[in-house]
């Protein structure tokens, strides 16, 4: 059982990229109720870096396994909320999308979770090395987790030691996954790969993606608990 660490907790990070802050995330967790809330937005825009205001909504059990996502998605050229119920009883998962009248219904393992809800199993469960089921927006992915020692890393909360983690996310049939939101399709690309480092306090400190050949930095700029 991984929850009730930390009751609550909000993470800001800007992400920066060629240089330059690109967009701003915010992350909520919420052990007590087990919930998430995030929220992205644009800070600058371009066609590498189109527009996007986006929020997501997450409940979870015990291991960080999501129950259901909703998705409020506004980008450029796309308006939309889906959601996707997991019943873990029956192993499987069902998406609606309110831009299209029929649900897809497809198989789950026991122990699937979705981009974010895995991040904060990483962050709050020191995990072992090895292989984890990955929802890649109702396809079969992995992210393969390898454990690369303690460092030092600066943020606004002072010099702080922590784990690095490296991560690589793949499709085993190495199919895309279906596009549905910017910020989700940036981290489910075949072999991009992310770093992430997390502090004996369990929090996400620092974080790099590198995917279809830009690495965007998520530099923590403010820290509730």
């Amino acid at each position: 059982m991984l929850c009730g660490v930390l009751w609550a907790s909000q993470a800001e990070y800007y992400l920066k990229a060629l240089g330059m802050k690109v967009a701003y995330l915010k992350i909520n967790i919420n052990d007590r109720n087990q919930t998430m809330d995030i929220h992205t937005h644009s800070l600058f825009t371009s066609s590498i870096f189109p527009q996007l205001d986006n929020t997501y909504s997450i409940t979870f059990d015990n291991e960080y396994r999501p129950l259901n996502l909703k998705r409020d998605i506004h980008q450029k050229n796309l308006d939309d909320v889906v959601t996707t119920d997991y019943d873990r009883t029956k192993l499987t998962a069902r998406l609606c999308r309110q831009s299209e009248p029929k649900s897809r219904s497809y198989p789950i393992g026991k122990d699937t979770r979705e981009v974010f809800t895995f991040l904060a199993f990483l962050a709050k469960g020191n995990p072992r090395d090895g292989s984890y089921e990955i929802d890649g927006n109702g396809s079969k992915w992995k992210a393969v987790v390898a454990r690369k020692g303690s460092e030092t890393v600066k943020t606004i909360l002072g010099k702080q030691p922590a784990q690095r983690y490296e991560i690589r996310f793949a499709s085993p049939d190495q199919q895309k996954a279906p596009y549905i939101d910017m910020a989700t399709n940036n981290i489910l690309n075949q072999n991009s790969r992310i770093s992430v480092w997390v502090d004996a306090k369990q929090r996400m400190i620092k974080a790099v993606v590198k995917a279809r050949g830009i690495s965007t930095n998520w530099e923590l700029i403010g820290y509730k608990a």
